[in-house]
């Protein structure tokens, strides 16, 4: 599984030099946490998850099973399997959504 759930919760990176490999290896991760996280739109003709889907394919594509993800629509996180056939099932449990709430804001203040 790759965790994508480090820095989930960073809004962004600044710098005023040039950062070490190791620090820009940890921006990228970051980023991709926060990709991973954000909520799709109901709108089938937005494609603004290609992003993720094009590094969910690229994990699975090097033998990662899944992908672990925070959600933002509440406390948790999410799993993304790639191979059901790989899972054992131990327990199965309903959990019905009973709301959702998005918050639309300017960007330049978020």
């Amino acid at each position: 599984m790759v965790n994508c759930t480090e820095g989930h919760e960073t809004r962004a990176d600044f710098y005023f030099e040039e950062p070490s490999p190791e620090e820009r290896e940890k921006v990228v991760w970051r980023a991709i946490a926060r990709a991973f996280s954000e909520p799709a739109t109901p709108d089938p003709g937005v494609a603004e998850y290609a992003p993720t889907q094009v590094l969910a394919e690229h994990f699975r594509a090097k033998g990662y099973d899944g992908v672990i993800y925070e959600s933002k629509l509440g406390p948790g996180f999410n799993v993304a399997i790639f191979d059901l056939d790989a899972l054992e099932v131990l327990d199965v449990r309903l959990y019905p959504v009973k709301a959702v709430r998005y918050e639309i804001g300017d960007v330049r203040n978020s």
